[in-house]
């Protein structure tokens, strides 16, 4: 049955009651710039912060990274998890404290630069002990995730820091996420396809 717009009806006819239920329903449209403006405000005060308080600001990001990166290990045991994440962050610093404390000072005063790398290198001092007793108590932990733990320490053992990281994000990390898209898509060979046209167009 059709409804009537109640902004045409004549003054004094009551409006029908599906109208008054559909307005409560909805009610007034919100601008969109409201939802923009949340984004930009949250990335105007992250921007503040660096800049006034760049000290701080390093330690927060890298905090922040370290629990970004224990999901890479989801599949894995709590412990597992823990131990991933703050070995991506803190096994430079174990190995190479000098060379991780000279990059961060790009990033904060030299003296908050240096206490961050320290404390970065105790932290992956606990990780490896952590590790490394973890894997004979619980056979259950002796998966992938302990493989490529394993891998980290090699690798950042021996390589520099910016040499470790650029392996790690261009190998381990990339080819997770890269396979995890993959099982994503329903046309496996076809996102291959695309995948490798755009890989070719950046290069280029």
């Amino acid at each position: 049955m059709p409804v009537s717009d109640p902004r045409t009806q004549p003054r004094g006819q009551p409006v029908p009651d599906i109208m008054r239920a559909s307005n409560r329903r909805t009610g007034p449209e919100k601008p969109k710039t409201v939802k923009n403006r949340e984004p930009i405000g949250l990335m105007t005060v992250v921007i503040a912060v660096r800049l006034l308080f760049p000290g701080p600001a390093l330690f927060a990001f890298l905090l922040y990274s370290a629990f970004h990166f224990t999901g890479f290990w989801d599949d894995a045991t709590p412990q597992l998890r823990c131990t991933g994440g703050v070995a991506t962050i803190g096994a430079p610093a174990l190995f190479w404290q000098t060379g991780v404390s000279d990059l961060f000072a790009f990033l904060a005063p030299a003296p908050a630069a240096g206490i961050t790398a320290m404390c970065l290198a105790y932290t992956g001092v606990a990780a490896l002990a952590f590790y490394i007793a973890t894997l004979p108590a619980q056979p259950a932990s002796r998966t992938r995730a302990a493989v490529e733990q394993a891998i980290i320490w090699i690798a950042v053992g021996c390589l520099s820091p910016l040499a470790h990281f650029l392996l790690y994000f261009c190998t381990l990390h990339s080819l997770r996420h890269f396979s995890d898209a993959l099982q994503s898509v329903e046309d496996t060979r076809k996102a291959l396809r695309v995948a490798a046209i755009l890989a070719v167009v950046k290069v280029s």
